[in-house]
């Protein structure tokens, strides 16, 4: 079946998309449906039938997968179920949008985005805080699980377009890795360009070659180019168990040098020699990230450059639903009108029907007019008699005496001492 082929059933699953396939197992986008329509987008990867036929790997796979179900970290990918559907084994995982290291790191080589140390320190991190949360899981009894992922490498770390950075496949590693080595004796089966110089050889491992392998994750973040790769993986091999490495400030200035003395220290050959356990590693890296200023909104904002298809696909997929299952699509305004008018119609029409007929209205009292009473007599105005004339007496002629015409005063004579200059001066102004 192809990838774009229609959905398959599988158990309580729908498989709806192919997003890899491996030497050990299938990966799939998957839809888990349960009562009251229910349902929740997963990953479900199928391991391939000749490890899951294998007796000693069905016993590893259960305890393993077991053992994985109980992380709960938010740097670890959230295991929901294991079992067998049909003779397959098979996990039910965390589904996340986004893409895993590897892919990301050819994305930004093909397009030539500069990734600078940021992106590097703040992924590791992450993982290296994962890490010491796995490492030091307990049992019920305070007894540790000692659980070490062995498989550490870029196509296992997930970067998503929301900024967050995830673990994956702690659960089948182990059993993986063991059965392989069991069916062909005498080979390293795995990623050889991340296994610890102490596994190259053949020695027991603890929770340090994981961090041997977090190291190699740092490195290729930060030079983007393969650490131990030869022509075979006998020589890659080889390149391991030297472990000689060049610090990455060589191959891009802009590593400071404390991510320098960092990385190299993760990358010892010896055990002892390295971080005592990714908590340190973690706590070492914390001052870098706040320096580089690179956190989960950096990572999201160049998910999106790197990947702007995928990321546009996202975002118009969740419009969709969410325009189709939780915001429903507005009606016109003419078109409600035109519903309740037709509505306001109909219930008219059946109110005339249902309405009993009126009985018709009683007559009006016929009322007698009576005639308006008489007008009351009016008296006639009385009679006023004319004026009479009285006769106009003129009046005798006044007697005026003659005026007494008076002789003209003689007029005073003026001093010569009032006049000066021909004006008249006031006394009191002297």
């Amino acid at each position: 079946m192809s990838a774009s082929g229609p959905p398959l059933s599988f158990g309580r699953f729908v498989l709806l998309e192919l997003l890899g396939r491996g030497g050990m197992a299938e990966v799939w986008k998957a839809k888990l449906e349960g009562a009251g329509g229910f349902s929740r987008t997963v990953v479900v990867k199928r391991i391939l039938p000749q490890f899951a036929a294998d007796p000693h790997f069905a016993q590893m796979f259960q305890r393993e997968a077991r053992l994985s179900s109980q992380l709960t970290h938010a740097n670890i990918v959230q295991v929901f179920e294991f079992g067998e559907h049909a003779g397959e084994a098979f996990l039910a995982m965390e589904y996340l949008e986004g893409r895993d290291l590897t892919r990301t790191l050819s994305a930004a080589i093909q397009t030539g985005v500069p990734l600078g140390p940021g992106l590097a320190v703040f992924l590791v991190r992450e993982i290296a805080r994962a890490l010491a949360y796995a490492h030091a899981l307990k049992n019920e009894k305070g007894e540790p699980l000692g659980l070490i992922h062995r498989d550490v490498s870029p196509s296992n770390v997930l970067l998503g377009f929301d900024g967050s950075v995830k673990l994956l496949d702690f659960g089948i590693a182990k059993a993986l890795a063991e059965t392989a080595e069991r069916t062909a004796t005498g080979t390293f089966k795995g990623k050889v360009g991340y296994a610890a110089p102490e596994h190259a050889d053949g020695n027991e491992i603890d929770s340090r070659a994981d961090l041997f392998a977090l190291g190699v994750v740092l490195h290729e973040a930060l030079v983007l180019k393969r650490l131990f790769k030869g022509s075979s993986d006998i020589q890659t091999l080889g390149l391991v168990r030297q472990a000689k490495v060049l610090p990455p400030s060589k191959q891009n200035p802009a590593v400071p040098p404390e991510l320098d003395r960092i990385c190299l220290k993760a990358l010892a050959r010896l055990p002892e020699d390295r971080y005592p356990d990714a908590g340190a590693l973690a706590n070492d890296l914390d001052p870098l990230v706040h320096q580089l200023q690179f956190g989960p909104t950096q990572l999201a904002k160049l998910m999106r450059t790197l990947f702007p298809v995928e990321t546009r696909a996202k975002t118009e997929a969740v419009v969709e639903l969410a325009t189709r299952t939780v915001l429903p699509a507005r009606r016109p305004l003419w078109r409600l009108m035109l519903m309740f008018g037709a509505l306001g119609l109909v219930v008219a029409i059946a109110g005339l029907r249902l309405w009993p007929e009126a009985a018709p209205p009683a007559p009006l009292p016929q009322v007698e007019l009576q005639p308006p009473p008489p007008a009351l007599p009016v008296a006639p105005p009385p009679v006023v008699p004319p004026p009479t004339e009285v006769p106009l007496v003129e009046p005798a002629p006044r007697q005026v005496a003659p005026k007494k015409v008076r002789a003209p005063a003689a007029k005073p004579k003026r001093k010569a001492a009032d006049l000066k200059g021909g004006e008249v001066v006031d006394p009191f102004s002297r």
